[in-house]
């Protein structure tokens, strides 16, 4: 299901990720969180890796997994909760069953410096359920 929303929202373009980056998203630091790799039948968009970073969510080493530096990434997208607007788009049936939701929102690189990166959203967000 993620997979499926960030390859819904993402912009391609490309950039190197090691190990001593730094990242923002406008003037605000986010964490790296992982990589989503474009493999198996979760994916439409195969051998595209995209970096997934959030500025709410920490890092957990029990769920989320650094990949070994440095990678190539072809978009970047950040998780973040949904708001309120985006889970009242989700429709009726779903309104009155708790369900957890989270949301990607595309990223584009604005500028990248010797170990840093900055980020703006490009306007495209999709919510998922988690699948545990």
């Amino acid at each position: 299901m993620q997979r499926r929303s960030v390859e819904k929202v993402y912009v391609p373009f490309e950039m190197t990720i090691r190990a001593a980056d730094k990242f923002f998203l406008f003037q605000k630091e986010i964490r790296l969180l992982g990589i989503s790799v474009g493999i198996g039948s979760c994916s439409d968009i195969h051998g595209v890796n995209i970096a997934v970073f959030s500025k709410e969510f920490p890092f957990n080493p029990d769920i989320h997994r650094l990949p070994d530096f440095p990678i190539r990434c072809g978009g970047a997208v950040i998780l973040r909760s949904p708001r309120y607007e985006e889970i009242e788009n989700i429709g009726n049936d779903h309104k009155t069953t708790i369900i957890p939701l989270c949301a990607v929102e595309g990223l584009e690189l604005v500028a990248a410096k010797s170990h840093e990166k900055i980020f703006y959203v490009n306007g495209k967000s999709d919510t998922y359920v988690i699948l545990i």
